[in-house]
């Protein structure tokens, strides 16, 4: 995502501004605004979700929290920035922003930052031979050592 808003930014002509939105614990683990790529401001909402370093113990419980506590400190920092927001990319699994997006009369483009190798996957997922009762074989490789 820093990727595409550094590219985004090298690409948009003065006085358009891209803002990355990320919350504090993030701001803090990227290193605050000195890290920021050129053209790109850092803008930060509360930490209303759990820590990024204990959400693997309850990852469905970290999904539902992003759902339903996320939106209203994003919509107050969309409410407070100096110049209004004219487009909106997210990534995909932080689909509050269409919501937002759609009320405010702002595009939103969902962007996904996974492997190109897990997207190939999911598109070819159809492919895979069924075996009798439909289910799909998988193996599973091991490291032995």
């Amino acid at each position: 995502m820093l990727m595409l808003s550094r590219l985004l930014a090298s690409r948009l002509p003065p006085p358009a501004a891209v803002t990355v939105v990320l919350t504090e614990e993030w701001f803090s683990l990227l290193g605050g605004a000195a890290s920021a790529p050129p053209g790109v401001n850092f803008r930060t909402v509360l930490n209303v979700i759990p820590s990024e370093k204990g959400r693997a113990a309850d990852f469905a419980g970290f999904l539902e929290v992003v759902y339903t506590k996320l939106e209203s400190p994003f919509e107050q920092l969309l409410n407070g920035l100096e110049v209004p927001a004219t487009a909106i990319v997210a990534d995909t699994f932080l689909p509050l922003a269409v919501g937002v997006g759609k009320r405010r009369g702002i595009p939103v483009c969902s962007f996904i930052t996974m492997l190109a190798t897990m997207y190939s996957s999911l598109l070819f997922f159809d492919c895979l031979p069924v075996q009798a009762g439909g289910t799909v074989p998988v193996a599973l490789a091991r490291e032995t050592g």
